[in-house]
């Protein structure tokens, strides 16, 4: 699937600006469960500038160049509830009925370099936390990627993740949905998302439903490269003031084909769209 993935967005047909750079590595083994598998994996690299060092959200972190699938550890979905201080970190999570991944009531974690794939419901599903950022994990086949829910201390942020088919369906079939997320530092950035219709069944692919930054640090989404919607009559590409919110800013996305709209706003105070591009079939 991420060769699928990188060989449609690195051709020399794709217009330079939204093209990835892609370098191979074939013949890579993977031991999961002692069992030795030979792939071949694409490792795409973006071409967004100084790397992802964000110190006003909380990340220090040093250029990524590239997801690497070895080394990963096998692992039965994770339930977190009140838990602080902690990092999730190289395990594979095949979340069946379940999460892969479940937070609540948390706050100062980290999940990071993790693969979190099929799944009936959400991969990552966050409620009532604060001061978690989520970075570099591969996320497939579940129905929404991340979804955030009643988070009032703010401090979600959501960076270079890899989100590969969002299968939905409604409400669900969002890269990522913020749910009443209020409060300063949320930021989605940098990810790369991608739905093939037949493979997927997408809504929205980035969803802000009645959640509010602040006027000093509004809910940012940036940077992110989305290709793919449909076949849903209702969704698109980001979503802003979905029953109300405030202070939302979205700039600098590239959105292809991205399913009914590219960016619109539903409702709400402070809203702001700048630098974004759109490409969709006529």
């Amino acid at each position: 699937m991420i060769y699928r993935l990188a060989n449609m967005m690195c051709g020399e047909n794709y217009p330079k600006e939204y093209r990835l750079i892609c370098t191979a590595s074939k013949n890579r083994a993977v031991n999961l469960s002692g069992v030795l598998l030979s792939i071949l994996f694409i490792m795409p690299v973006f071409l967004y500038g100084e790397g992802t060092n964000r110190p006003e959200y909380g990340i220090k972190a040093a250029r990524q160049e590239k997801i690497i699938v070895e080394g990963y550890r096998p692992s039965k979905p994770i339930v977190l509830s009140g838990i602080h201080n902690k990092t999730i970190s190289g395990l594979i999570i095949a979340g069946g009925s379940v999460p892969p991944i479940t937070l609540k009531n948390c706050s100062n974690i980290r999940i990071t370099d993790n693969k979190v794939f099929n799944s009936t419901t959400v991969g990552i599903y966050l409620y009532r936390c604060k001061d978690v950022i989520i970075d570099h994990n591969y996320i497939t086949n579940v129905s929404t990627g991340v979804y955030v829910q009643q988070t009032n201390g703010g401090g979600i942020v959501i960076t270079d993740n890899q989100f590969f088919n969002m299968v939905g369906p409604l409400p669900r079939g969002q890269f990522v949905q913020f749910n009443n997320v209020n409060g300063p530092r949320c930021l989605i950035a940098n990810n790369l998302c991608e739905n093939i219709i037949g493979q997927s069944y997408a809504e929205d692919a980035i969803s802000l439903y009645c959640s509010n930054g602040t006027a000093a640090s509004p809910i940012t989404v940036k940077n992110n490269r989305i290709r793919g919607g449909g076949p849903s009559k209702t969704g698109g590409g980001i979503a802003l003031g979905d029953a109300g919110g405030s202070h939302q800013l979205v700039e600098n996305n590239l959105l292809v084909n991205p399913g009914q709209y590219g960016i619109g706003v539903a409702g709400g105070t402070d809203m702001r769209i700048l630098n974004n591009k759109i490409y969709a079939k006529r």
